[in-house]
């Protein structure tokens, strides 16, 4: 005779560990829970302001990003539209090759690994200036909603003190 109820106690006891292991939440007597706020967890907008010193290539590459990521989330137009003014001259003939996009995206990088790359260049066309390295996770919106995430190392490049990328194909 098959046991019945075996399997829901063993994912109650599971849940029950895991929850253990979580910490503490507020219940619903409202009391106080250990997990930090939300705010202090500040959206990526707020974590990338601008140094003071604008001339650095660290302000610099955090201007041009924040600049694109004010577009995420939001009409597409618009971000093709920013990307095509950040999009190195010699990325040209590459963006314009890219499908017509149906999503935007959100650039997280990781400021504090923003690396110099000179052996780095693009696949197709050309990039002048000094090329940088940045981790970066990538948030995917189709809309306003995020529906996919990857993480990769954007490479940009500074020429004449302006940041450029290199062809982005948003799909």
């Amino acid at each position: 005779m098959p046991r019945r109820g075996g399997r829901p106690a063993v994912a109650l006891i599971m849940l029950g560990l895991l929850a253990g292991c979580a910490g503490s939440a507020t219940t619903a007597s409202g009391a106080s829970s250990s997990f930090p706020p939300p705010s202090a967890f500040p959206p990526p907008s707020a974590r990338s302001s601008a140094p003071a010193d604008d001339s650095t290539p660290l302000a610099r590459v955090r201007a041009a990003i924040d600049r694109f990521n004010a577009t995420a989330g939001k009409q597409v137009a618009a971000q093709q539209q920013v990307l095509e003014a950040l999009v190195s001259s010699g990325q040209t003939a590459q963006q314009r090759a890219c499908p017509v996009a149906t999503t935007t995206i959100e650039l997280e990088p990781v400021y504090a690994r923003l690396t110099a790359a000179p052996q780095w260049h693009p696949s197709s066309g050309t990039m002048a200036g000094t090329a940088y390295a940045l981790p970066t996770l990538i948030r995917i919106y189709t809309g306003d909603r995020i529906t996919g995430t990857d993480l990769t190392d954007l490479h940009l490049t500074i020429d004449a003190g302006q940041v450029r990328f290199p062809a982005i194909c948003l799909r």
